[in-house]
């Protein structure tokens, strides 16, 4: 279809609503000033760990005297906490600090729980200073209890701010809080993890001595792990022998906590030694050790001592969960020991009728795809179908993924068409995941098709798999399918992305449709969806190849005064059209 468009046509006219967009806004957020809870109250949290002696304080003023509110318009305080929990759920933070600076302010009780599960969320994002906000917020105009300071000291662990940790001890005293053993134990954990050994006994000290906090097995599990770690085997095994004096009797925590530390430091065949003496104290040897120690092994790269340690664990009958095997399987796997991960599995259906979950089963069969023999992934999955572990639709399409990424994409399809006769029928995503091997191999028809075939057997396709269909039928210049997909989509209730409409725009730009690039793009202004440099890159380009690239030009240059675009989008759309004229 060949159109006419007058050198005198209004840039309106020619692209309607196409210059209709606000600039952009500007949003700037407020610093947020941090106080620390050191004995001095408001001072900075300036210290860190790297400068463990010299805690740099600058003084700051006290947060605002609460606000006098009138009766009437008060909120009710309910409201306010339903309000929080709301901004929480929808993971909207920022917006419930703000609420609670608010609350705050105005005299408000805060509610400690949701402060706590907001402490957290920031922690968890690694916004200190965020979580040292609202700490200062409830300290100044509530009462904090253990609970709270517990959870922001965790925070503070958790990021490597144990200093900080430290300091907020003092503010607990300040505020009529006392450390229990729980807020001991976690700051000696993370003292211990840093290497910073001698600080974490002198907390342990500290803290019986003020608070009558004495230490406790979790206590002695984390310090015999960090002199293991850092002071040597023996020093450990003093200790081990310090607490059993104490009346604090190791159990397979405090064991396995030595042969992971002994592991971390690099003392593997200690660590061996260790469990094999282990009886000798009344213990047997439990399966996180042995896990511990088994990776140890493969990290070295100790083939032969690999295949000794998971026969000596099988003899002493040392009985593995499900969960133990999981991880062992997948340790054997990424080395390609997939072979002794098949042997491992078989013994613990054979000595505990143990059978492996779908997780454990696909590992074993990814593995053996990804090493490109699949005739032992089949042997394996005819293997586990005998021991009463049938195979899946989540196991296909590990199958199906895995046969694609390593090009064995005719494989897949095979199989593909084969689950329904085994009593296994795919769904939407078994067929994505071959027709995305098609597209990557470059068979774009025939992953268009299959698509199609899936939506005629009436399963329903998802915002990927039309985007797929799409993209697939546009790269073949097959547009007209394209637009079909386009609707069907829209049918199905599924409303396209920005990316979508961009794929389409692109294919009926390439093909010269320009008319239809127009209606489509009113109907992506119409749904809300705002355009950005791709799209109008491919919309102006698209003209310029037609022969109007006055016009084109003419368009960039309004982008420019009505400030849609940056300078710089600008100067790549200009250079691209200057590139065709």
């Amino acid at each position: 279809m060949t159109i006419q468009i007058s050198m005198a046509t209004s840039l309106s006219e020619f692209f309607p609503h196409f210059l209709c967009l606000p600039p952009p806004s500007l949003n700037f957020s407020k610093p947020i000033h941090v106080l620390c809870f050191s004995n001095k109250p408001y001072s900075n949290f300036n210290s860190t760990l790297s400068n463990t002696n010299n805690y740099h304080k600058t003084s700051s003023p006290p947060p605002p005297p609460p606000q006098e509110s009138n009766p009437e318009s008060t909120p009710d305080p309910t409201h306010l906490d339903n309000r929080l929990r709301r901004f929480l759920l929808a993971r909207q933070y920022t917006d419930a600090l703000s609420l609670v600076e608010s609350m705050a302010n105005q005299g408000y009780k805060l509610n400690i729980v949701l402060c706590s599960d907001l402490i957290k969320c920031f922690s968890s994002l690694g916004k200190i200073d965020s979580a040292c906000y609202i700490m200062d917020l409830i300290e100044s105009h509530s009462k904090p209890n253990n609970f709270l300071y517990n959870v922001f000291i965790t925070g503070l662990c958790r990021n490597n701010r144990v200093i900080l940790a430290l300091e907020t001890l003092g503010r607990m005293k300040l505020h009529g809080c006392r450390p229990n053993i729980l807020t001991g134990n976690i700051i000696v954990g993370s003292l211990c993890h840093c290497g910073m050994l001698d600080l974490a006994f002198h907390t342990v000290d500290h803290l019986e001595q003020s608070y009558n906090c004495k230490p406790n097995l979790i206590t002695y599990t984390k310090l015999v792990q960090g002199t293991v770690v850092e002071r040597g085997t023996k020093e450990g095994l003093r200790l081990l022998d310090d607490m059993a004096s104490k009346g604090i009797i190791p159990d397979h925590s405090t064991y396995n906590a030595v042969v992971q530390g002994m592991c971390k430091a690099g003392r593997v065949d200690e660590a061996w030694q260790f469990l094999v003496r282990l009886p000798a104290r009344g213990f047997e040897p439990h399966v996180e050790a042995y896990s511990a120690l088994l990776q140890a092994l493969l990290e070295s790269e100790r083939w032969i001592d690999v295949e000794k340690l998971i026969d000596e664990m099988l003899e002493r009958a040392c009985e593995i969960n499900s969960v133990h095997l999981a991880e062992m399987v997948k340790m054997l796997c990424q080395k390609m020991l997939t072979d002794k991960a098949w042997s491992l599995i078989d013994q613990a259906n054979k000595r505990w009728g143990m059978k492996p979950d779908a997780k454990c089963r696909n590992t074993v069969i990814y593995a053996y795809i990804k090493e490109g023999r699949l005739d032992l992934a089949t042997d394996f999955i005819q293997h586990m179908n005998s021991i009463g572990c049938a195979p899946d639709i989540v196991t296909y399409n590990t199958i199906l993924t895995g046969l694609c990424k390593q090009g064995f994409v005719q494989q897949a399809l095979q199989i593909l068409h084969q689950m329904e006769a085994v009593g296994c029928r795919p769904n939407s995503g078994s067929y994505y995941i071959v027709a995305k091997g098609l597209w990557i191999a470059g068979d774009f028809a025939k992953a268009a098709d299959l698509l199609s075939q899936m939506l005629k057997k009436g399963l329903k396709a998802d915002e990927a798999i039309y985007s797929g269909l799409i993209s697939g039928f546009c790269k073949e210049g097959l547009v007209d399918e394209a637009m079909e997909a386009w609707r069907l989509m829209e049918e199905a209730g599924i409303t396209p992305t920005r990316a979508v409409y961009d794929t389409l725009l692109q294919g009926l730009a390439k093909v010269r449709r320009l008319v239809e690039v127009i209606d489509l793009f009113e109907d992506m202004l119409k749904k809300g969806l705002k355009p950005n440099e791709k799209t109008y890159t491919v919309i102006l380009v698209g003209m310029a190849h037609m022969g109007y690239v006055l016009e084109a030009a003419d368009i960039v240059k309004e982008l420019g005064w009505k400030n849609v675009l940056s300078r710089d989008s600008l100067k790549r759309i200009r250079r691209k059209i200057t590139r065709i004229s």
